[in-house]
């Protein structure tokens, strides 16, 4: 299981509000608090209970909140504007292909695995027949010789 720690998360919520062009104080405006709580929380240094949640409210109007707190954090490109500050949101097409794009990379990084080792059990049997095989060919030179 992944941990993020305060001042990831706090980095990440930064990189979200740059990503969507808004200042500190455009934030603080928005969810009713101080900038230097915005500040505070954005470097790692404290994040009020009622602040976070109101920021993760706010921010889900344009992100998946949920990538916050994934081991790999992304913020995907964007499909359009909302409101007169111009706004951007995320594109949930690029999310899923980059999502299946993973995924293909992983399926044939297993596939790769599973091939080597296919290879190695192959390669140790072929040894073992040839190991048997020429212990019975020596057996049976040695019967035919003493005859």
């Amino acid at each position: 299981m992944y941990t993020i720690t305060k001042e990831e998360l706090g980095n990440r919520l930064k990189k979200v509000r740059l990503f969507l062009s808004i200042t500190q104080t455009e934030l603080k405006d928005n969810i009713g608090c101080s900038q230097v709580a915005i500040s505070r929380m954005e470097s790692g240094q404290g994040m009020a209970y009622e602040l976070f949640i109101k920021t993760l409210c706010f921010y889900s109007q344009y992100i998946y909140i949920d990538s916050l707190f994934q081991e790999k954090f992304q913020i995907v490109s964007i499909d359009g504007i909302d409101g007169e500050k111009g706004i951007l949101k995320s594109n949930v097409n690029t999310m899923a292909k980059g999502m299946i794009n993973e995924a293909i990379s992983n399926y044939q990084k297993s596939i790769s695995e599973l091939s080597n080792e296919i290879s190695k059990t192959f390669n140790k049997g072929m040894q073992q027949i040839n190991e048997e095989l020429s212990e019975k060919i020596e057996k049976s030179s040695n019967l035919l010789s003493s005859d």
